[in-house]
């Protein structure tokens, strides 16, 4: 059987200057609950590094279209646009990457 695997959408970036961590994370629980009710969401995480002052929103998609959809549908909601209002647009970075190994899988393999 021909299964798609699932994707992972990467979105690299910079907070504007005079920005704090806790306002971008005051909006994250809006943000979230919009994420999640899109279709194929399967994990998010928001990780920031210290040293370099990046960020990065890690969005587990069940398929290349669930991403697609949700980046076509993500600027239209006001609790996203208030997010992205802090984010120093010159800085971002996105890209979407197929998973070929899991270790959350919850599909049984072969044995050898």
């Amino acid at each position: 059987m021909n299964k798609a695997n699932n994707v992972v959408e990467q979105v690299s970036f910079k907070l504007k200057e005079g920005v704090s961590a806790e306002a971008l994370l005051a909006t994250n629980p809006a943000v979230q609950e919009f994420i999640s009710s899109l279709p194929g969401l399967l994990y998010r995480s928001v990780s920031l590094n210290h040293e370099t002052s990046e960020w990065t929103d890690i969005v587990y998609w069940e398929t290349l279209a669930n991403a697609e959809h949700a980046g076509k549908v993500f600027m239209e909601n006001p609790a996203c646009q208030a997010m992205v209002a802090l984010i120093d647009q010159e800085s971002i970075r996105m890209q979407h990457t197929e998973v070929l190994f899991s270790s959350c899988s919850t599909e049984e393999t072969a044995s050898a």
